[in-house]
């Protein structure tokens, strides 16, 4: 082999490297990474809950779920006033969080699930509750 020869090779045989190493730790975490859904509903200022969906499973089984009251315009749990949580359960072919004896005041409010491995993080659309 010659000298421009061993050079074209060598310098395909960087590029592949470091364009796996650039496009795999991506592939790896859009593939891995599930959706998660989440619902709020309220029946009185005492009891809210909701359900979680996903297309794993174990994005699922036993997830936490917070549910935050708004202190500003938008949510934010690292601002937001955590006010009750629950963990999901199956029930039929839906899994179901809930919280008891939450008591929330009149404000906004959200559920939060945050993320687990191989799954997103999920949050509830607000939803406006007159409180005790």
């Amino acid at each position: 082999m010659n000298n421009a020869r061993i050079a074209t090779v060598v310098g395909i045989a960087v590029a592949v490297i470091v364009l796996t190493a650039v496009a795999l730790p991506g592939l790896a975490n859009a593939a891995g990474l599930a959706k998660t859904k989440i619902s709020i509903n309220a029946q009185n200022a005492s009891a809210l809950s909701g359900t979680i969906k996903s297309k794993r499973v174990d994005c699922l089984a036993q997830r936490q779920v917070k549910v935050y009251m708004m202190v500003g315009q938008l949510p934010n749990p690292a601002a937001d006033t955590v006010i009750g949580a629950g963990t999901a359960v199956l029930n039929g072919k839906k899994y179901e969080w809930s919280t008891a004896n939450s008591n929330a005041p009149t404000g906004l409010y959200y559920a939060y699930a945050p993320p687990v491995p191989f799954c997103k993080s999920g949050m509830s659309r607000t939803l406006s509750l007159l409180g005790k």
